[in-house]
């Protein structure tokens, strides 16, 4: 049994080994399979993959390869839309500065220091050192303001604002250089264009930025493509690229047509924004421009006037305190010494230094008188001038400012309001024949009066026109106005300014005219002071000349005459200087040239 039982384990331990070596065999071919059985269904799945994602990426523009004309594209897109957006925010930033130049306290002359912070540029920074003249506030308020208006100009005929029928009037190339560098003046000669179109380019510059063409002369301010015509440019660019690939795929021309619809979205608002910022301008900027620039300028001048006098009448105040205390000196040498036979010689000696002194005083008054209204002159000239020269350049750049309807319509406008004319308006287009646009396209032309031309010279002017006996209370004669008759004198006005009527331009000209009052009752007032003045000092040495005789006679005791006691001063006549060229006087019946017909 035990044998057996051994026979039967022996059996079946030699099964065990056979179904060993045969699991060891299969086991040895299995690991000999399992590398390629673990790295074929991967590999295939790879390539598959790698086929998919190259369809889908061809197909669709992703990746690096297939997605690089897109990519450069929004970027290309982005950068113009982000040129767009700083030029708006420098407009906006810009606009504040001018309405804080417009808020400021103009009862005195605005210095340099006095300026609002936080501006992109300042005009007095940029003046040139040879300018024919001195920067002064009134340059900093147009200069501004012509920044503002052709930035919103250049600014809209990008994004394609303004109607197509208008568009052509808001063209960068077709606004004129105004006179900034020299304030009197209004017109810009040959001469100074260089000049003032290498200030306005330093002035656009900061604003604008990259909507200027680069590479150009620092006098032409020319604008870049328009930003329809970046949006083309960039998809002509894309286009170029899938050119030898069988042509654009699906994905980029639909890419294209988002980009193209993203770009008229954007016109629009940035149209809307630059009609919010002309809006707002014309109704509450530009309201408060006439009392910030006439009223600095008539501040300025008032000051200039006062400082100008009291320097021409600072000029002889030593001669004057010489010839005093020459007199007193006299005066007091005058005693019973003189009195004497044995004095006469002394006596006669110093009558003749009075009356030397007395001769060199009245010339000296009368030298002094002639300083005076040379200076009055100038000012008052100088002055008219100026407000008419401003005026007109306030005038010009208050009409090329955009209307609100000369934007384009955009989404949403047709649920506005359409304003309606007041009462008041309508009875005096009705008066008047003339009646307004309803549809705000255009503005009524007006023909805004020029400034007295003389009335402040005029009161300069000589009692005695002949100029043959005149009062020690008048003036020298003014050969410049010798042949102007008073009629002529009171009525004839600076050339008319033809612009259009609006309320900013009503409230420039009210302006004006009231600053110009204020300078005028101050003119009036130093005339009077200073005629009032010399012709006090004139009859003090008239008076002081008679008490001198006086005592001269009581010193001889009434015994006759002394030589050279009565001192006669000969009226001085000034040589007549050549008749003044046509040009020195402006026609009073002569107007500007007509405005452009574009509102």
């Amino acid at each position: 049994e035990i044998e057996y039982y051994r026979g039967q384990m022996q059996e079946l331990n030699e099964q065990l080994n056979l179904r060993a070596r045969d699991r060891n065999e299969r086991a040895r071919e299995l690991e000999a399979v399992m590398e390629e059985k673990r790295t074929g269904p991967l590999q295939e799945f790879v390539g598959q993959y790698e086929i998919v994602q190259s369809t889908l990426c061809e197909t669709q523009g992703l990746g690096r390869q297939h997605g690089e004309p897109r990519r450069k594209a929004r970027s290309a897109y982005r950068g113009i839309v982000a040129n767009i957006d700083s030029v708006k925010q420098n407009i906006l930033a810009l606009t504040e500065y001018f309405a804080a130049l417009c808020g400021l306290a103009v009862d005195s002359a605005v210095p340099k220091s006095g300026l609002p912070s936080g501006a992109l540029f300042r005009v007095h920074n940029l003046f040139p050192p040879d300018s024919s003249g001195a920067w002064a506030f009134t340059a900093e308020l147009l200069g501004v303001l012509d920044a503002i208006v052709c930035s919103v100009a250049t600014a809209g005929s990008h994004v394609g604002a303004f109607t197509e029928t208008r568009a052509g009037l808001y063209r960068l190339e077709g606004f004129q250089p105004i006179r900034l560098l020299c304030e009197p003046e209004a017109d810009v000669i040959p001469e100074h264009l260089d000049a003032e179109l290498r200030l306005r380019k330093q002035c656009l510059t900061p604003v604008l930025g990259p909507m200027l063409r680069a590479g150009t002369a620092d006098t032409e301010v020319k604008p870049s493509d328009t930003f329809g015509a970046e949006v083309e440019a960039i998809a002509k660019q894309a286009s170029d690229v899938f050119a030898g690939k069988g042509g654009m795929p699906q994905f980029m021309v639909d890419f294209l047509s988002e980009l193209r619809q993203a770009a008229e979205q954007q016109c629009e608002e940035a149209a809307r924004e630059l009609r919010v910022c002309s809006d707002t301008l014309r109704q509450e900027v530009l309201l408060q421009l006439g009392e910030a620039l006439f009223g600095e300028l008539g501040s300025r001048s008032i000051l200039e006037l006062r400082q100008r006098l009291a320097e021409v009448q600072a000029a002889t105040a030593a001669e004057w305190a010489t010839l005093d205390s020459r007199r007193a000196a006299h005066e007091k040498r005058l005693g019973p010494g003189l009195a004497g036979p044995n004095a006469e010689v002394a006596l006669r000696e110093l009558v003749r230094e009075e009356a030397d002194r007395y001769t060199e005083a009245i010339k000296l008054s009368r030298q002094d008188k002639s300083k005076t209204a040379v200076c009055l002159r100038g000012l008052a000239t100088g002055f008219v001038r100026c407000m008419a020269a401003r005026f007109e350049l306030a005038i010009k750049l208050v009409d090329r400012l955009p209307l609100h309807a000369h934007y384009r319509q955009l989404p949403g406008d047709e649920n506005e309001e359409v304003p309606r004319p007041s009462i008041k308006r309508r009875m005096r287009q009705l008066q008047t024949g003339v009646m307004a646009d309803p549809s705000g396209e255009t503005l009524t032309e007006k023909s805004w009066q020029g400034l007295p031309l003389n009335e402040l010279r005029a009161a300069l002017l000589c009692s005695d026109k002949e100029g043959n006996a005149r009062s020690s209370a008048s003036w020298p004669p003014d050969y410049e106005l010798s042949g102007l008759t008073p009629e002529t004198l009171q009525t004839e006005l600076m050339p008319a300014v033809a612009s259009f009527r609006s309320p900013v331009h009503r409230r420039l000209f009210e302006a004006r005219n009231v600053h110009y009052q204020r300078y005028k009752a101050e003119f009036f007032r130093e005339v009077g002071c200073r005629r009032d003045a010399l012709a006090m000092r004139e009859v003090r040495e008239q008076a002081g000349q008679q008490r001198w005789k006086t005592m001269v006679r009581q010193v001889q005791g009434g015994a006759g005459p002394v030589e050279a006691l009565d001192v006669e001063v000969r009226q001085e006549t000034p040589e007549q200087p050549p008749p003044a060229a046509p040009a020195a006087k402006s026609p009073p019946t002569k107007e500007k040239p007509k405005a452009k017909a574009k509102k």
